[in-house]
């Protein structure tokens, strides 16, 4: 069939105008026998696959169109070329691409099927759809997990409750102790009304009415808090009265993105048992706890009155911490001026938050003269949240345990004084015997040099002078050994190289050991 030059300039027009567009496209064309060719792919699309245009058209070539598709998802594609509309009776897909880089993404394709003169073509243009299809799929994974949660009753449970915030309606409930009045055909604003009349106390009954009103759970989902929990007084259907705890955790509905908040009640009197012990076993170990939070600290337990002598109790149980430091704690430092200086410099909040770790507290021991007399107190502090600067203060009294450590540091010192006299003595003791000894010690050598030198000595006479001078030469080097270890413990000890004979040193250990081997039988030889 001829082709006339006006079809040929509308082909031409029809595909520059395609290639100005400025999107991630990719023009297709179906020939006579079905298959699908690639014509063009645009930059964009480039660059969503993660490579260049050329690179890009090769990978698009042939049943690349298809093979860069998810293999999941290729069937789909398909069906929407061959049938031109998609399962869903529309010209559009999301699905899943791998790129060059063999990394996969999700992008939703819209479809035109354009038919110009006997040539068919396929314009596809793609949107990249990856993060909100895996915010999607987060949101719907911890929408079921929080179900799986919501379903799992235990011996503790006395109600659950599944809300659409949205449409302030109860889409589902359960639980071996409701009221007569919880039902998911009244509102959930009304429900929540009429429960309050279970709570007694008045404060306990305001408090509920303010946390679970709908409007502030949806507030307080849209700010960010996912999860709340809260202890109220509560009288049960049966008329006893116990604590109950309120477990809410707030998400979205996968599909609907309506705001849903799931409810667990449970008794807690136990618990509420346990943090009162808690309570009273940390008022034993510290005498205040307090909390510091953007420059402010607020006593959370502690009392003034029930602290003895030496307190630094905080007068204002808020306040700002700086000042606190400025009128009671700065003013009783103990010390000389570079030592409170220390002190001082120690508990600024600067230094607190340079210094504090999150697993390892911070910890500054302070002396306090109060009243004519030291006290020391312990201050730690731990990081509970880095983010919102927010940090506990635990103060203790430690002047008990610091007094009685001076006096142990006491004792320990006057006996260390008493050993260093004992060994003074010991010292001076053994220097002076070992100078009296020296005396009669050269007085024998020097009676056995000139016995040695009578001329008519016989030859076992000379042998016995010679080993009687032997042992006094070596006993009184032993006595000299004695003044060097004096000589040590005073420091004046000095060491010289000298030339001794080896041979002679020999000799003074045979003459020792011989005799008293020959004593007990024994054969002693030495070469």
């Amino acid at each position: 069939m001829k082709v006339s030059q006006y079809e040929v300039d509308g082909k031409i027009h029809f595909l520059r105008s395609i290639k100005k567009i400025e999107n991630a496209a990719v023009l297709l064309r179906q020939n006579e026998d079905g298959e699908i060719e690639t014509v063009f792919v645009s930059d964009e699309f480039a660059k969503l696959m993660e490579c260049n245009s050329t690179e890009a058209l090769k990978m698009m070539s042939g049943n690349g169109y298809i093979l860069s598709t998810h293999p999941d998802d290729r069937l789909s594609v398909r069906r929407m070329l061959r049938r031109r509309i998609s399962e869903k009776h529309t010209k559009e897909l999301t699905i899943r691409k791998i790129t060059a880089k063999g990394n996969e993404i999700w992008c939703n394709i819209h479809y035109s099927f354009i038919d110009d003169f006997d040539e068919h073509y396929i314009y596809c243009t793609y949107f990249d759809v990856t993060t909100s299809r895996i915010y999607a799929q987060r949101l719907k994974n911890s929408y079921t997990a929080i179900g799986d949660e919501f379903y799992r009753e235990n011996d503790n449970t006395l109600g659950m409750f599944r809300v659409n915030l949205s449409r302030d309606s109860i889409e589902d409930m359960k639980g071996k102790d409701l009221f007569g009045t919880d039902t998911v055909i009244r509102p959930y604003s009304e429900v929540i009304n009429l429960r309050s009349s279970n709570y007694p106390i008045k404060q306990e009954h305001d408090k509920f009415l303010e946390i679970f009103d709908n409007e502030k759970l949806i507030k307080s989902y849209l700010e960010g808090k996912t999860q709340l929990s809260e202890y109220l007084f509560s009288r049960r259907k049966d008329g006893r009265c116990c604590y109950v705890n309120f477990a809410v955790m707030l998400t979205r509905h996968p599909v609907t993105s309506e705001i849903i908040a799931f409810i667990a009640e449970s008794e807690a009197s136990r618990e509420k048992v346990e943090d009162a012990l808690l309570d009273k076993i940390l008022a034993r170990q510290f005498d205040m706890v307090a909390y510091i939070v953007n420059g402010k600290y607020g006593v959370v337990l502690g009392d003034s009155k029930l602290i003895g002598k030496g307190s630094i109790f905080p007068i204002l149980r808020n306040g700002y911490y700086k000042e606190y430091l400025a009128s009671q704690v700065i003013p009783v430092l103990s010390g000389d001026d570079e030592q409170k200086k220390f002190m001082e410099n120690a508990l600024k909040l600067e230094t607190i938050e340079k210094n504090i770790k999150v697993d390892k507290p911070y910890i500054v021991n302070i002396a306090c003269d109060i009243d004519g007399e030291t006290y020391y107190k312990r201050l730690d502090f731990y990081n509970i949240d880095p983010k919102a600067e927010f940090y506990i203060l635990l103060k203790s009294d430690t002047t008990e345990i610091q007094r009685k450590q001076i006096e142990q540091n006491n004792r320990l010192r006057e006996a260390l004084k008493e050993a260093k006299a004992a060994s003074v003595a010991k010292t001076a003791f053994l220097s002076r015997m070992s100078h009296e000894i020296r005396t009669p010690m050269n007085a024998i050598i020097g009676l056995d040099n000139i016995a040695l030198h009578e001329p008519d000595l016989s030859e076992s006479m000379r042998k016995h002078l010679n080993q009687i001078g032997q042992s006094a030469r070596y006993l009184l080097s032993l006595i000299n050994d004695i003044l060097d270890m004096s000589r040590i413990e005073s420091g004046r000890m000095t060491v010289k190289n000298e030339e001794f004979s080896f041979n002679q040193f020999l000799e003074q250990i045979r003459i020792i050991v011989e005799g008293q081997c020959n004593d007990k039988g024994l054969h002693f030889h030495l070469n």
